[in-house]
């Protein structure tokens, strides 16, 4: 080797050193060696100690993160989203996405400073004998960065991204709670109730709003699907014994489930934002008001809590992200009810249901007078008059006069915890009605006020065996509003139905809350029926049930 040989082959050296450096730096030269090669330390804090946490790229690498105690730290790339799995043993595995949601303008610069200078540089080494090829390269490269920076693909605008919050709490439910034996707790009802104009979202680009998404038309309904979500949760915390027997109708009537206790959700307010990390991360917030009631519907206490949820969108395991993210944020509201130290008290730690009431405790048999058997022609018209609406301070049922003596007979659900109620009568006059016995097993009880007017009853039928499915059968009641009393509706028993192992009427005459404890009539005017319950579900239609007259005596110890 000469003298002369030496610069050329220092110029060879440098341009595949060259080469290597600009082939490794990935898309920005200059910005990822800005905050650690691209990356920033990510910081998780648990309520439990060494839980198991493992990351997944967007690219479906995965990776153990070192935890101690109740913290791990890791590094995230800044053009991907990462999606953490929390697991330990007795507690509910977790899945959470953490993505860069801000813009780095320092990093921008710097790029737009690669994306001026490398043309030139490379164009200085073009004229150079020896650096031609690096020349190219970067010439070519500095048009990417130019592409990069004004074209609008997320994967390209990553690079100038970093973590706004880069701090993350994450709370861990145990899997199932401490007294799973004694009862059960269904939610039957989840409203959402969305205005028209109302803000659902932002769509967000790396923490730039894009656009803004708004509910189209106004919905009041109740979420069929989000209640079956609601109690396969709870029967995975062994709140709820009968998972099997959860059916899409969302029923509280399935076979095999008694509810102890029932749960009802309605939603206050919800925000689902898209952000783009690569992929779609979506983050739903979802604030829930639920109401706790016992088994005869008595709100035991009110409480909201705020849920929170992050899914990625194209994850093998997240391929709906949107659908992902609010089932995360209702399921985490629904821990905070059932751990909260209200529902701790009123229901893991209630006994009332192991007391009977003086309501409950009778044992001689009473007799009661029988009412006259309506001879009208417009029977059902005059029967109307024998159905009163039965009032309490939140809510309103029915009930049926069934003797001359003033006795009264309603679902033990109408009653709650209320010993003294008004009824109003279908003139619109009121009295006062006392209660008399309840048994809350068959869910019947029986009122009593002073008939002075001598309000004629209805003839309570102690043999069914003459009713059969397809008999054409009257409701009257007081369904939804107090200025509906006495409605009548007009239907078929539809079959015999047995739930809870008990036996119902199933009818497709309209049944609505506040028709419960009213009258199931046959053509003849006899009372064959309490109208009790129905199956709700979205596009459910004819699903109601009433409780056998034939019941009624054994269970209240009645007779003529």
């Amino acid at each position: 080797m000469t003298v002369k040989a030496m610069p050329n082959y220092f110029k060879r050296v440098f341009s595949v050193v060259l080469l290597i450096a600009i082939s490794t730096i990935n898309q920005s030269c200059v910005s990822n060696f800005v905050s650690n090669f691209g990356k920033t330390n990510y910081a998780v804090t648990t309520n439990v100690p060494n839980a198991q946490i493992k990351r997944t790229r967007n690219a479906g690498s995965t990776k153990d993160v070192k935890v101690q105690g109740k913290k791990a730290v890791f590094k995230a790339s800044n053009t991907n989203y990462v999606r953490l799995n929390f697991t330990k043993q007795g507690y509910q595995p977790e899945t959470y996405v953490v993505f860069p949601d801000t813009k780095k303008k320092l990093n921008r610069w710097l790029d737009f400073g690669a994306l001026v200078g490398l043309p030139i540089l490379g164009t200085a080494l073009t004229s150079n004998p020896g650096l031609e090829t690096a020349g190219i390269l970067l010439i070519t490269y500095g048009g990417v960065h130019f592409y990069s920076l004004f074209q609008p693909t997320p994967g390209f605008t990553g690079q100038y991204a970093g973590y706004k919050n880069p701090n993350l709490k994450m709370e861990l439910f145990p899997d199932s709670l401490a007294n799973p034996n004694r009862l059960d707790v269904v939610c039957d009802e989840f409203k959402i109730d969305l205005k028209s104009g109302t803000v659902l979202g932002n769509f967000y680009s790396f923490g730039q709003k894009l656009d803004t998404y708004t509910v189209k038309d106004s919905s009041n309904t109740s979420a069929s699907d989000i209640i079956y979500d609601v109690n396969k949760h709870l029967s995975k915390l062994h709140l709820l014994r009968s998972a099997a027997t959860i059916e899409k109708t969302k029923s509280i009537f399935d076979k095999g489930i008694d509810p102890r206790y029932i749960i009802r959700g309605s939603v206050k307010t919800i925000n689902i934002d898209a952000h783009i990390a690569t992929n779609y991360v979506f983050k739903t917030t979802v604030k829930v008001e639920w109401k706790v009631y016992d088994k005869l519907e008595r709100l035991l206490f009110t409480k909201t809590f705020e849920g929170v949820g992050q899914r990625g969108k194209g994850d093998e395991e997240d391929s709906d992200g949107v659908s992902a993210s609010v089932d995360d944020a209702v399921r985490r509201s629904v821990n905070q009810l059932v751990f909260s130290t209200e529902f701790v008290k009123y229901v893991q730690k209630s006994k009332d249901f192991e007391k009977k009431s003086v309501y409950e405790n009778y044992t001689s048999e009473m007799q009661i007078a029988k009412p006259k058997a309506i001879s009208n022609v417009k029977m059902v018209g005059e029967a109307s008059n024998s159905v009163v609406t039965v009032i309490r301070k939140e809510s309103h049922g029915s009930g049926s006069i069934i003797s001359q003596d003033g006795y009264i007979l309603t679902n033990a659900h109408v009653c709650g915890n209320d010993t003294v109620f008004k009824v109003r009568f279908k003139n619109g006059s009121e009295e006062t009605a006392t209660l008399v016995r309840m048994n809350i097993d068959e869910d019947l009880a029986l009122l009593r006020f002073d008939n002075k007017n001598r309000i004629n009853g209805l003839v309570l039928m102690k043999d069914n065996s003459g009713v059969t499915v397809s008999d054409e059968v009257y409701i009257i009641g007081t369904p939804a509003d107090l200025s509906l009393g006495q409605s009548i509706s007009r239907g078929l028993i539809s079959g015999e139905r047995t739930i809870k192992s008990k036996k119902l009427y199933q009818t497709d005459a309209a049944i609505n809350g506040g028709n419960s404890g009213g009258a199931m009539l046959d053509e003849k005017g006899r009372l064959i029926g309490i109208p009790s319950s129905k199956i709700k579900g979205t596009g459910l239609e004819g699903l109601g049930f009433a409780i056998p007259s034939s019941v009624v005596f054994d269970a209240l110890k009645i007779s003529y």
